[in-house]
């Protein structure tokens, strides 16, 4: 632990040192979500008849899908433990750990047995492993964008923290392009042991990942602070002094229910809907180049974030979801593959926005950035989890059966784009001056 006996100055940021947490916060994020997001895949085609049984195979796909969701039950829980680290002992060694504890996890789902080998034990373990991923993913993307951000060079930080949100779409992506031959593969041969298959190459995911994470460099901005400065308990600090940021947080992020419809629900949509013209190993090939296409569009809004200020590109990404959702379920429904491609590439791209990562981080102080990211992130990303399973229950029969859907991914995305739009702009602004503007103690500038 840095203490301050060994920090007389704050080190100096150099452009060196951020393209390499750039680079290790996409790597090392692509990777990880890689392993959360197969889950979902995985979820939305087999888990139902191998982990629940039912009679009604709507009713075992919601049960499959309710489990995706819990992982979001433990992502608060792992933002504050992995946020209380962040702040007490440092971004780098707590990301390490983030990663060990999604690796380890997902290797072990891989090797879970199904309900007819182990009865009711096997869904139990299931969700315990899940839950252990979410942990995981709850300090994961608020680390490194935190990281990123504080190591970024003056009015760049949109675009350095980009390169965290890049990552998980290419994580993502690569979890849905995996799926493709899975799912390609004869019913049996899938249910009998090809779903294990992207789980159990985690180890290779887990090793390079740990190799990447342990080339970074502590923040500058942690290393300045001295032990003595640092909160003993960061969340005690956050909930007292920094309750109107932490709101605006959590609301802010309702965007990425948009992102979890996209990705999970629309392979349920296809998977479960008869007489649709498309196959599911369509809609994952879709899913798998959008996401490659939103590794660049998420550090091109990054970038314009710093140009022309984080709320007007917040408003166009929120705002412009809504129509680019709507044409995509229109398209898939019609059987339009131009269409789909089309709009599921404005739909994901304006939804898996870049800029989040700053933006956010950007409303907390250095002593409690880490944790207000993450717990605020976390806590609003909850009903994301669930709404591929809430989709599913709000889908009607007949062939505008999506737009309840819609309706309700249309509505966190307004409320998402008004919360932060109506905050302060702070792309112009140096660390130093938002920190003193959101003062961690009475002492300081004031509350946030």
């Amino acid at each position: 632990m840095t203490t301050s006996s060994d920090i007389t100055a704050a080190p100096t940021r150099s452009g060196k040192e951020a393209r390499r947490s750039a680079i290790a916060g996409f790597t090392g994020t692509a990777l990880e979500y890689y392993d959360f997001f197969i889950y979902g895949s995985a979820a939305a085609l087999v888990f139902g008849p191998l982990f629940f049984p039912s009679a009604d195979s709507t009713a075992g796909g919601i049960s499959a899908l309710a489990t995706f969701g819990i992982a979001y039950l433990a992502r608060p829980l792992g933002g504050v433990v992995f946020g209380h680290l962040g702040d007490r002992i440092g971004r780098k060694r707590t990301l390490v750990l983030t990663l060990l504890c999604m690796g380890v996890s997902t290797l072990c789902i891989g090797l879970l047995p199904t309900y007819a080998d182990a009865g009711v034990l096997a869904p139990i373990l299931l969700v315990l492993l899940r839950l252990l991923q979410g942990l995981s993913a709850g300090g994961e993307a608020s680390g490194s964008a935190t990281l990123s951000t504080e190591l970024a060079p003056s009015r760049r930080r949109g675009l350095f923290a980009s390169f965290t949100v890049a990552g998980a779409s290419a994580g993502g992506g690569l979890a849905s392009l995996v799926f493709v031959p899975i799912a390609a593969m004869p019913r049996e041969d899938l249910l009998a042991w090809g779903w294990r298959i992207p789980f159990l190459v985690s180890v290779v995911v887990l090793l390079v990942a740990f190799f990447v994470r342990s080339r970074i460099t502590e923040s500058p901005d942690f290393q300045r602070t001295a032990a003595t400065e640092r909160p003993r308990l960061p969340i005690v600090e956050l909930l007292r002094w920094h309750k109107t940021a932490l709101v605006r947080v959590i609301a802010g992020m309702l965007f990425a229910v948009s992102t979890s419809i996209f990705s999970v629900f629309s392979v349920a949509y296809v998977s479960q809907t008869k007489g649709l013209p498309l196959s599911v190993t369509t809609i994952l090939l879709v899913i798998a180049v959008c996401k490659a296409v939103q590794i660049g569009t998420c550090v091109f809004f990054g970038w314009l974030a710093d140009r022309i200020g984080r709320r007007p590109v917040w408003a166009l990404c929120t705002f412009g979801s809504v129509p680019a959702g709507v044409l995509y379920f229109w398209a898939i429904t019609d059987g339009q593959i131009v269409l789909v491609v089309l709009g599921g590439l404005v739909f994901s791209c304006l939804a898996s926005n870049g800029i989040w990562t700053a933006a956010f981080a950007e409303m907390f102080p250095v002593t409690v950035r880490y944790s207000g990211l993450a717990v605020g992130s976390q806590i609003g990303l909850t009903l994301t989890g669930f709404a591929p399973a809430i989709a599913l229950a709000l889908m009607t029969d007949g062939r505008y059966g999506w737009v309840p859907v819609m309706v309700f991914a249309g509505v966190c995305s307004v409320v998402s784009g008004a919360m932060v739009c109506f905050g302060r702009e702070t792309a112009r602004l140096e660390l130093d001056e938002i920190d003193a503007m959101n003062g961690a103690r009475p002492t300081d500038a004031g509350s946030a």
